[in-house]
């Protein structure tokens, strides 16, 4: 039986020791982790270069800057259903 390829997800946050637990509980459960990302800056052009399945951000406190890279990623990559 052929299993099905791993989710591919992104991570974008600055919390060194944060992503590390992230990634590994992501890696254990059987998800692929392309990248680990310090900050939103030219977002959508890393997402067309790595077209992951899954986003996961860090949001505590989102600046202009996150949103507006946000909203560009949405504007050209809608999520697929």
């Amino acid at each position: 039986m052929k299993h099905p390829p791993p989710i591919k997800v992104l991570v974008i946050d600055d919390d060194r020791a944060r992503v590390a637990l992230l990634e590994q509980s992501l890696r254990d459960q059987g998800y692929e982790v392309l990248a680990r990302l310090d900050t939103t800056d030219l977002l959508a052009e890393r997402v067309e270069e790595l077209q992951p399945d899954i986003i996961i951000i860090d949001l505590d406190s989102p600046d202009r800057d996150v949103l507006e890279n946000m909203a560009l990623l949405n504007d050209r990559s809608p999520a697929r259903s």
